[in-house]
């Protein structure tokens, strides 16, 4: 199980489907800790510029920690997360959900580095969010 302390400013974010998530995460330890930050775009695009080198806002950036109990951060911006869950025509809560997933399968080793890669992380997500009663993610790899 995965326990996420959220760190929310905007006060918008439904915190009930995230602890969910963590119920869903298969992990190999018995219980894991994440941070959860919702942020600006401001300090994301300073998150993204000073830790990947690219100097521009992203939706979710995820750190892995060497802690075996928090193991990692996620910073969601949550401009960018609104204005997502009105592109994919969802609700914010699914938006959310899915920048959620997406990081922390991240901190748990998934990557999306190649197109095999890329289809199965999607496939994992959208499991999840099948779980959670909530829209899947149609991306095209």
């Amino acid at each position: 199980m995965i326990e996420y302390i959220i760190n929310d400013s905007s006060k918008k974010i439904d915190h009930s489907i995230i602890r969910k998530i963590g119920e869903n995460l298969e992990t190999k330890k018995n219980r894991l800790i994440i941070e959860l930050n919702f942020i600006s775009r401001e300090e994301i695009r300073e998150l993204n510029f000073k830790y990947l080198n690219k100097d521009r806002p992203t939706d979710v950036l995820s750190f892995k920690s060497g802690d075996d109990i928090v193991v990692g951060q996620i910073f969601i911006c949550y401009d960018i997360a609104v204005e997502q869950a009105k592109n994919y025509n969802w609700t914010l809560v699914n938006e959310v959900a899915l920048l959620t997933i997406h990081g922390t399968l991240h901190i748990l080793g998934w990557d999306h580095e190649d197109r095999d890669d890329a289809r199965k992380m999607i496939e994992e997500e959208n499991k999840i969010l099948r779980t959670l009663n909530l829209k899947e993610y149609n991306a095209r790899v």
